[in-house]
């Protein structure tokens, strides 16, 4: 290391404390400088890992927003076929309903003509 010609005192919180305290170091002096210098060295490759994943992730949500355009006339024309059954559903369940009571009355006559 370069020789020290700063001579500087500063307090600091109790959290600071067990952070420096973490440091490698032989001195609270050597940790502060470690640490000082491992997050100036390390803060350009972090920049450059938060660009490239913003970017990634940019790119994800592009490709999600076609995908949905992709599948949004899909997803309508099945809306209107789930429509379309179901009331086909009801129209037969109606007629059931018809056919059953015009059974049920023809069964009702022929019970009381016999």
């Amino acid at each position: 290391m370069s020789k020290k010609t700063n001579i500087r005192s500063f307090r600091y919180s109790d959290e600071v404390a067990a952070i420096l305290e973490q440091q490698v170091g032989h001195s609270i002096n050597d940790k502060f400088e470690q640490l000082v210098l491992e997050c100036y060295y390390k803060l350009p490759e972090l920049q450059k890992q938060h660009k490239y994943y913003e970017k990634e992730i940019d790119r994800q949500k592009r490709h999600l927003d076609e995908l949905l355009y992709e599948l949004e006339p899909s997803i309508r024309r099945l809306s209107a076929y789930a429509n379309q059954i179901l009331s086909d559903y009801k129209l037969l369940k109606g007629q059931l309903e018809h056919v059953t009571q015009i059974q049920s009355a023809a069964v009702d006559q022929a019970d009381e003509t016999v």
